[in-house]
Protein backbone atom coordinates (compact mmCIF):
# COMPACT_ATOMS: atom_id res chain seq x y z
CA UNK A 1 0.00 0.00 0.00
CA UNK A 2 1.77 3.60 -0.78
CA UNK A 3 0.91 5.80 1.63
CA UNK A 4 1.57 10.04 0.75
CA UNK A 5 2.39 12.80 3.04
CA UNK A 6 2.06 16.54 1.94
CA UNK A 7 5.50 18.09 1.11
CA UNK A 8 5.82 21.46 2.33
CA UNK A 9 7.66 23.80 -0.37
CA UNK A 10 8.04 27.38 -1.60
CA UNK A 11 4.64 28.54 -2.85
CA UNK A 12 4.96 31.45 -5.34
CA UNK A 13 6.83 32.43 -8.50
CA UNK A 14 10.41 31.87 -8.09
CA UNK A 15 12.76 34.39 -10.36
CA UNK A 16 16.45 32.77 -10.47
CA UNK A 17 18.19 35.49 -12.03
CA UNK A 18 21.31 34.48 -13.73
CA UNK A 19 24.07 31.97 -15.34
CA UNK A 20 27.26 33.49 -15.38
CA UNK A 21 30.50 32.25 -16.29
CA UNK A 22 33.27 31.11 -13.10
CA UNK A 23 36.21 32.57 -13.53
CA UNK A 24 37.92 29.83 -15.14
CA UNK A 25 35.68 29.62 -18.25
CA UNK A 26 35.17 33.09 -18.87
CA UNK A 27 34.57 32.15 -22.58
CA UNK A 28 31.39 31.15 -21.23
CA UNK A 29 28.56 32.52 -23.05
CA UNK A 30 25.09 31.59 -22.34
CA UNK A 31 23.36 30.30 -24.91
CA UNK A 32 20.76 30.82 -26.68
CA UNK A 33 19.59 34.10 -25.64
CA UNK A 34 16.23 36.45 -25.86
CA UNK A 35 15.58 36.11 -29.65
CA UNK A 36 12.38 37.45 -31.82
CA UNK A 37 12.83 35.21 -34.56
CA UNK A 38 10.09 33.32 -33.61
CA UNK A 39 7.46 35.63 -32.90
CA UNK A 40 4.83 36.77 -35.26
CA UNK A 41 5.00 40.17 -34.53
CA UNK A 42 8.89 40.27 -33.56
CA UNK A 43 8.51 40.37 -30.02
CA UNK A 44 11.73 39.60 -28.06
CA UNK A 45 11.22 36.31 -26.35
CA UNK A 46 13.15 35.19 -23.17
CA UNK A 47 14.52 31.50 -23.54
CA UNK A 48 12.61 28.78 -22.17
CA UNK A 49 13.84 26.61 -19.24
CA UNK A 50 11.61 23.58 -19.08
CA UNK A 51 11.53 23.00 -15.07
CA UNK A 52 11.93 19.98 -13.84
CA UNK A 53 11.80 18.93 -17.49
CA UNK A 54 8.79 20.65 -18.01
CA UNK A 55 6.16 18.59 -15.84
CA UNK A 56 3.53 19.83 -13.54
CA UNK A 57 5.00 19.04 -9.75
CA UNK A 58 3.19 15.69 -8.29
CA UNK A 59 0.42 17.34 -5.64
CA UNK A 60 0.52 15.98 -2.46
CA UNK A 61 -2.21 13.26 -1.60
CA UNK A 62 -2.41 12.57 -5.49
CA UNK A 63 -4.46 9.53 -5.93
CA UNK A 64 -3.73 8.53 -9.60
CA UNK A 65 -1.10 8.06 -11.16
CA UNK A 66 0.09 10.79 -13.61
CA UNK A 67 2.40 10.37 -17.03
CA UNK A 68 4.98 11.93 -17.32
CA UNK A 69 5.82 12.49 -13.59
CA UNK A 70 8.31 15.23 -12.78
CA UNK A 71 12.26 14.63 -13.13
CA UNK A 72 11.15 11.53 -14.95
CA UNK A 73 13.13 10.80 -18.39
CA UNK A 74 9.72 10.34 -20.30
CA UNK A 75 9.32 14.02 -19.25
CA UNK A 76 12.50 14.88 -20.38
CA UNK A 77 12.06 13.03 -23.69
CA UNK A 78 8.71 14.96 -24.03
CA UNK A 79 10.58 18.33 -23.62
CA UNK A 80 12.94 17.41 -26.30
CA UNK A 81 9.67 16.96 -28.19
CA UNK A 82 8.12 20.22 -27.78
CA UNK A 83 11.82 21.89 -27.92
CA UNK A 84 12.57 22.70 -24.74
CA UNK A 85 16.41 24.77 -25.49
CA UNK A 86 16.96 24.65 -21.80
CA UNK A 87 16.04 21.70 -18.92
CA UNK A 88 16.23 21.63 -15.29
CA UNK A 89 16.09 18.82 -12.80
CA UNK A 90 16.94 18.48 -8.87
CA UNK A 91 20.00 16.08 -7.91
CA UNK A 92 20.58 14.73 -4.54
CA UNK A 93 23.08 12.19 -3.00
CA UNK A 94 22.32 8.68 -2.17
CA UNK A 95 24.09 7.27 0.97
CA UNK A 96 26.20 5.04 -1.11
CA UNK A 97 27.18 8.18 -3.10
CA UNK A 98 25.05 7.93 -6.53
CA UNK A 99 23.42 11.36 -7.59
CA UNK A 100 20.13 10.54 -8.84
CA UNK A 101 16.76 12.32 -9.60
CA UNK A 102 14.76 13.57 -6.90
CA UNK A 103 13.15 17.23 -5.79
CA UNK A 104 12.37 16.26 -1.99
CA UNK A 105 14.35 15.32 0.98
CA UNK A 106 11.78 12.58 1.09
CA UNK A 107 10.28 9.79 -1.42
CA UNK A 108 6.46 9.66 -0.09
CA UNK A 109 5.28 12.81 -2.99
CA UNK A 110 6.81 11.30 -6.49
CA UNK A 111 7.31 7.49 -5.69
CA UNK A 112 5.60 3.87 -5.38
CA UNK A 113 6.54 2.69 -1.80
CA UNK A 114 5.49 -0.71 -1.26
CA UNK A 115 5.51 -3.12 1.51
CA UNK A 116 5.14 -3.15 5.34
CA UNK A 117 7.72 -0.14 5.76
CA UNK A 118 6.32 2.35 3.50
CA UNK A 119 5.03 4.54 5.89
CA UNK A 120 8.54 5.06 7.39
CA UNK A 121 10.96 4.93 4.21
CA UNK A 122 8.77 7.79 3.00
CA UNK A 123 9.80 9.64 5.70
CA UNK A 124 13.72 8.91 5.77
CA UNK A 125 16.12 11.86 4.34
CA UNK A 126 17.11 10.63 0.90
CA UNK A 127 20.78 10.56 1.88
CA UNK A 128 20.56 8.17 4.29
CA UNK A 129 19.28 5.45 1.83
CA UNK A 130 21.09 3.32 -0.54
CA UNK A 131 20.87 3.53 -4.18
CA UNK A 132 22.35 0.15 -4.93
CA UNK A 133 21.71 -2.17 -2.02
CA UNK A 134 19.45 -2.73 1.23
CA UNK A 135 19.55 0.37 4.12
CA UNK A 136 19.15 -1.01 7.53
CA UNK A 137 17.63 1.67 9.86
CA UNK A 138 17.26 0.87 13.30
CA UNK A 139 17.16 -2.72 12.00
CA UNK A 140 14.74 -2.41 9.50
CA UNK A 141 15.71 -3.15 5.96
CA UNK A 142 14.59 -1.08 3.15
CA UNK A 143 14.86 -1.93 -0.73
CA UNK A 144 17.34 0.31 -2.99
CA UNK A 145 16.08 3.09 -4.14
CA UNK A 146 17.05 2.13 -7.97
CA UNK A 147 14.18 -0.35 -7.63
CA UNK A 148 11.77 1.69 -6.58
CA UNK A 149 9.01 3.75 -9.24
CA UNK A 150 8.29 6.96 -10.14
CA UNK A 151 4.32 7.91 -9.10
CA UNK A 152 3.32 6.38 -12.82
CA UNK A 153 4.17 2.89 -12.20
CA UNK A 154 6.25 2.15 -14.57
CA UNK A 155 9.44 4.25 -15.01
CA UNK A 156 12.92 3.97 -12.35
CA UNK A 157 13.86 6.79 -10.94
CA UNK A 158 16.28 8.54 -13.04
CA UNK A 159 20.21 9.08 -12.12
CA UNK A 160 22.07 12.23 -12.83
CA UNK A 161 24.23 9.99 -15.35
CA UNK A 162 21.07 8.96 -16.71
CA UNK A 163 19.97 12.72 -17.52
CA UNK A 164 23.44 13.56 -18.77
CA UNK A 165 23.86 10.91 -21.31
CA UNK A 166 20.10 12.17 -22.56
CA UNK A 167 20.97 15.47 -22.50
CA UNK A 168 24.39 15.29 -24.28
CA UNK A 169 22.96 13.00 -27.09
CA UNK A 170 20.17 15.99 -27.72
CA UNK A 171 22.47 18.25 -27.46
CA UNK A 172 20.40 20.08 -24.67
CA UNK A 173 21.57 22.13 -22.06
CA UNK A 174 21.00 21.18 -18.28
CA UNK A 175 20.29 23.71 -15.30
CA UNK A 176 21.75 20.84 -12.72
CA UNK A 177 20.01 22.24 -9.18
CA UNK A 178 21.89 20.50 -6.18
CA UNK A 179 19.49 19.88 -3.82
CA UNK A 180 21.57 17.94 -1.27
CA UNK A 181 23.64 18.52 2.05
CA UNK A 182 26.52 21.27 2.68
CA UNK A 183 29.02 19.11 2.14
CA UNK A 184 32.14 18.92 -0.23
CA UNK A 185 32.06 15.27 -0.75
CA UNK A 186 28.58 15.58 -2.62
CA UNK A 187 29.28 18.89 -4.39
CA UNK A 188 32.36 16.80 -5.47
CA UNK A 189 30.40 13.34 -6.50
CA UNK A 190 27.50 16.16 -8.12
CA UNK A 191 30.16 18.01 -10.20
CA UNK A 192 32.66 15.58 -11.14
CA UNK A 193 29.36 13.17 -12.53
CA UNK A 194 28.48 16.18 -14.54
CA UNK A 195 32.11 16.92 -15.94
CA UNK A 196 32.49 13.53 -16.83
CA UNK A 197 29.72 13.44 -18.53
CA UNK A 198 30.26 15.55 -21.46
CA UNK A 199 26.93 17.16 -21.23
CA UNK A 200 26.46 21.27 -21.45
CA UNK A 201 25.16 21.96 -17.63
CA UNK A 202 24.82 24.57 -15.31
CA UNK A 203 26.08 24.19 -12.00
CA UNK A 204 22.73 26.13 -9.78
CA UNK A 205 21.30 26.10 -6.42
CA UNK A 206 20.00 27.94 -3.94
CA UNK A 207 23.63 27.13 -1.99
CA UNK A 208 26.83 29.96 -1.63
CA UNK A 209 28.86 27.27 0.00
CA UNK A 210 28.59 25.59 -3.17
CA UNK A 211 28.95 28.74 -5.38
CA UNK A 212 32.40 29.24 -3.66
CA UNK A 213 33.10 25.76 -3.68
CA UNK A 214 32.38 25.53 -7.96
CA UNK A 215 34.19 28.93 -7.86
CA UNK A 216 37.45 27.31 -6.88
CA UNK A 217 37.26 24.54 -9.67
CA UNK A 218 39.77 25.38 -12.39
CA UNK A 219 39.16 22.00 -14.77
CA UNK A 220 38.05 22.65 -18.13
CA UNK A 221 34.80 20.63 -17.44
CA UNK A 222 33.02 23.64 -15.63
CA UNK A 223 30.65 25.35 -17.93
CA UNK A 224 28.35 27.89 -15.34
CA UNK A 225 26.95 29.43 -12.11
CA UNK A 226 23.28 29.55 -11.79
CA UNK A 227 22.20 30.84 -8.04
CA UNK A 228 18.67 31.15 -6.40
CA UNK A 229 17.84 33.60 -3.47
CA UNK A 230 14.62 35.06 -1.91
CA UNK A 231 13.28 38.03 -2.61
CA UNK A 232 13.82 41.42 -4.44
CA UNK A 233 16.26 43.16 -1.23
CA UNK A 234 19.29 41.40 -3.28
CA UNK A 235 21.34 43.57 -4.66
CA UNK A 236 24.54 42.73 -7.06
CA UNK A 237 27.00 43.02 -4.50
CA UNK A 238 25.40 40.47 -2.93
CA UNK A 239 25.30 38.14 -5.62
CA UNK A 240 28.37 34.78 -5.43
CA UNK A 241 31.49 35.71 -6.98
CA UNK A 242 30.90 34.93 -11.13
CA UNK A 243 27.34 34.11 -10.61
CA UNK A 244 24.48 35.91 -11.51
CA UNK A 245 22.19 36.63 -9.15
CA UNK A 246 18.67 34.43 -8.10
CA UNK A 247 15.38 35.76 -6.61
CA UNK A 248 12.63 34.06 -4.98
CA UNK A 249 9.23 36.28 -6.41
CA UNK A 250 6.08 35.70 -4.95
CA UNK A 251 3.46 35.58 -7.78
CA UNK A 252 1.53 38.77 -6.68
CA UNK A 253 4.79 41.03 -6.77
CA UNK A 254 5.04 40.04 -10.63
CA UNK A 255 8.23 40.52 -12.55
CA UNK A 256 10.02 43.94 -11.74
CA UNK A 257 12.03 45.38 -14.22
CA UNK A 258 13.45 48.29 -11.68
CA UNK A 259 15.43 44.88 -10.31
CA UNK A 260 16.25 43.68 -13.58
CA UNK A 261 17.91 46.57 -14.84
CA UNK A 262 19.61 46.90 -11.58
CA UNK A 263 21.02 43.22 -12.17
CA UNK A 264 21.45 43.92 -16.40
CA UNK A 265 23.74 47.16 -15.39
CA UNK A 266 25.73 44.86 -13.28
CA UNK A 267 26.25 42.38 -16.19
CA UNK A 268 23.68 40.22 -14.54
CA UNK A 269 21.05 38.44 -16.85
CA UNK A 270 17.76 37.66 -15.85
CA UNK A 271 15.72 34.24 -15.34
CA UNK A 272 11.99 34.44 -13.74
CA UNK A 273 11.40 31.12 -12.54
CA UNK A 274 7.41 30.53 -12.04
CA UNK A 275 6.77 27.95 -9.56
CA UNK A 276 3.34 28.36 -7.71
CA UNK A 277 4.40 24.74 -5.88
CA UNK A 278 2.33 21.51 -6.15
CA UNK A 279 -0.93 23.32 -4.70
CA UNK A 280 -1.20 25.64 -7.73
CA UNK A 281 0.96 24.85 -10.20
CA UNK A 282 -0.14 27.39 -13.19
CA UNK A 283 -1.55 29.96 -10.96
CA UNK A 284 1.47 32.29 -11.87
CA UNK A 285 2.95 29.84 -14.63
CA UNK A 286 0.73 31.31 -17.28
CA UNK A 287 0.73 34.23 -20.22
CA UNK A 288 0.07 36.87 -18.09
CA UNK A 289 3.29 36.42 -16.27
CA UNK A 290 5.43 35.85 -18.58
CA UNK A 291 4.33 38.43 -20.86
CA UNK A 292 5.61 40.78 -17.76
CA UNK A 293 8.49 38.75 -17.44
CA UNK A 294 9.15 39.64 -21.31
CA UNK A 295 8.70 43.36 -20.77
CA UNK A 296 10.70 43.71 -17.51
CA UNK A 297 13.71 42.83 -19.70
CA UNK A 298 13.94 38.53 -18.38
CA UNK A 299 16.81 36.39 -20.58
CA UNK A 300 14.93 33.25 -19.21
CA UNK A 301 11.84 32.04 -18.22
CA UNK A 302 11.46 28.52 -16.37
CA UNK A 303 7.96 26.82 -16.56
CA UNK A 304 6.58 23.65 -16.14
CA UNK A 305 4.29 23.78 -19.10
CA UNK A 306 6.82 23.98 -22.06
CA UNK A 307 3.77 23.36 -25.43
CA UNK A 308 1.94 26.65 -23.62
CA UNK A 309 4.78 28.67 -23.35
CA UNK A 310 5.87 27.42 -26.95
CA UNK A 311 2.73 28.50 -28.25
CA UNK A 312 2.75 31.99 -26.40
CA UNK A 313 5.93 32.63 -27.57
CA UNK A 314 5.14 32.48 -31.35
CA UNK A 315 1.46 34.62 -30.95
CA UNK A 316 1.99 37.21 -28.39
CA UNK A 317 2.41 40.52 -29.71
CA UNK A 318 2.76 42.60 -26.22
CA UNK A 319 5.46 44.48 -27.88
CA UNK A 320 3.08 46.32 -29.98
CA UNK A 321 1.49 49.31 -28.77
CA UNK A 322 -2.55 49.32 -29.68
CA UNK A 323 -3.07 52.32 -31.06
CA UNK A 324 -5.63 54.71 -29.97
CA UNK A 325 -9.01 54.83 -31.08
CA UNK A 326 -8.95 58.14 -33.60
CA UNK A 327 -11.55 60.25 -32.11
CA UNK A 328 -13.20 61.98 -35.62
CA UNK A 329 -14.26 65.83 -35.24
CA UNK A 330 -16.64 67.27 -37.87
CA UNK A 331 -15.60 69.45 -40.57
CA UNK A 332 -16.96 72.70 -40.66
CA UNK A 333 -16.79 74.90 -43.49
CA UNK A 334 -15.52 78.47 -44.56
CA UNK A 335 -17.41 80.16 -47.02
CA UNK A 336 -19.59 83.04 -47.40
CA UNK A 337 -23.00 82.14 -49.61
CA UNK A 338 -24.79 85.05 -51.55
CA UNK A 339 -28.36 83.78 -50.11
CA UNK A 340 -30.68 86.64 -51.79
CA UNK A 341 -30.98 88.63 -55.05
CA UNK A 342 -32.97 90.65 -57.11
CA UNK A 343 -33.94 88.95 -60.20
CA UNK A 344 -33.07 90.98 -63.09
CA UNK A 345 -32.52 89.75 -66.70
CA UNK A 346 -29.79 88.58 -68.22
CA UNK A 347 -27.84 90.32 -65.37
CA UNK A 348 -24.80 87.61 -63.51
CA UNK A 349 -24.64 87.40 -59.89
CA UNK A 350 -21.73 86.26 -58.07
CA UNK A 351 -23.62 84.12 -55.45
CA UNK A 352 -19.30 82.47 -54.03
CA UNK A 353 -16.85 84.66 -54.40
CA UNK A 354 -14.05 82.94 -53.11
CA UNK A 355 -12.78 79.12 -52.92
CA UNK A 356 -14.45 77.13 -49.93
CA UNK A 357 -12.27 75.70 -47.40
CA UNK A 358 -12.90 73.56 -44.42
CA UNK A 359 -10.69 73.39 -40.98
CA UNK A 360 -9.36 69.84 -42.20
CA UNK A 361 -8.13 71.69 -45.18
CA UNK A 362 -10.10 69.62 -47.33
CA UNK A 363 -11.05 70.00 -50.66
CA UNK A 364 -14.90 71.07 -50.99
CA UNK A 365 -17.21 69.93 -53.84
CA UNK A 366 -20.31 72.02 -54.93
CA UNK A 367 -23.25 71.23 -56.73
CA UNK A 368 -26.05 72.96 -57.86
CA UNK A 369 -29.66 71.78 -57.96
CA UNK A 370 -31.72 72.27 -61.58
CA UNK A 371 -32.04 75.65 -61.93
CA UNK A 372 -35.53 77.52 -62.99
CA UNK A 373 -34.45 81.07 -62.15
CA UNK A 374 -30.84 81.25 -65.16
CA UNK A 375 -27.96 79.76 -65.47
CA UNK A 376 -25.49 78.96 -62.70
CA UNK A 377 -21.92 78.81 -63.48
CA UNK A 378 -19.29 76.73 -60.80
CA UNK A 379 -15.77 77.58 -61.46
CA UNK A 380 -12.33 76.84 -59.67
CA UNK A 381 -14.55 77.08 -56.42
CA UNK A 382 -16.60 80.61 -57.53
CA UNK A 383 -20.70 80.08 -58.12
CA UNK A 384 -22.35 82.72 -60.04
CA UNK A 385 -26.16 83.28 -61.78
CA UNK A 386 -26.92 84.68 -64.96
CA UNK A 387 -30.64 85.67 -64.25
CA UNK A 388 -33.26 84.97 -66.87
CA UNK A 389 -36.12 87.58 -64.71
CA UNK A 390 -38.16 84.31 -62.87
CA UNK A 391 -38.52 83.77 -59.67
CA UNK A 392 -37.32 80.72 -57.76
CA UNK A 393 -34.67 79.18 -55.65
CA UNK A 394 -31.40 77.41 -55.92
CA UNK A 395 -29.89 75.32 -53.45
CA UNK A 396 -26.55 74.94 -53.35
CA UNK A 397 -24.39 72.14 -51.59
CA UNK A 398 -20.96 71.92 -50.32
CA UNK A 399 -19.33 68.60 -49.71
CA UNK A 400 -15.63 67.20 -48.68
CA UNK A 401 -14.43 64.07 -47.69
CA UNK A 402 -13.69 62.52 -44.65
CA UNK A 403 -9.75 62.78 -43.39
CA UNK A 404 -8.16 61.04 -40.11
CA UNK A 405 -9.45 62.61 -37.51
CA UNK A 406 -12.36 64.62 -39.45
CA UNK A 407 -15.55 63.24 -40.31
CA UNK A 408 -16.78 63.88 -44.23
CA UNK A 409 -18.61 67.34 -44.57
CA UNK A 410 -22.19 67.78 -46.36
CA UNK A 411 -23.71 71.60 -45.61
CA UNK A 412 -26.61 73.33 -48.51
CA UNK A 413 -27.59 76.48 -48.65
CA UNK A 414 -30.97 77.75 -50.60
CA UNK A 415 -30.60 80.91 -52.67
CA UNK A 416 -33.72 82.95 -53.50
CA UNK A 417 -34.09 85.03 -56.29
CA UNK A 418 -36.84 87.44 -55.71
Amino acid sequence: MRKKIISVGAIGAVALVGIAPAASAASFTPSPGPSKAGNAHGCVIPVEIAHRFGVPPLPPLQLEPQTPVENSMSGLALAKAEKAPLVETDIVISKDGVPYIMHDRTLFRTVFIEGPHADTMGTIDVGDLNWNTDTTIEGVAYPPVKNLKLYNNSESIPTLDDVTTFVKDNDMLLVAEYKDKEDPTNYGIYYDSLAASGAKFFVSGFSRPLMAWANAKSDSGFKGLMWFDIGYGLAPAGVPANAFAGVNQLGALGPNPLFVNQMRSAGKFVNFWYNAGAFAPDTVDNPTYWTAAAKAGATWISTDYPARFASWAKTTSFCKTTPKPVVSKPQTLRVTVKTAVKRSKNKTYVLVAKTPKTNANQAVTIKSSKSKVGKVTIKGGKVSLKSNGKKGTIKLTFSAKAKTGFKALTKAFTVKVK
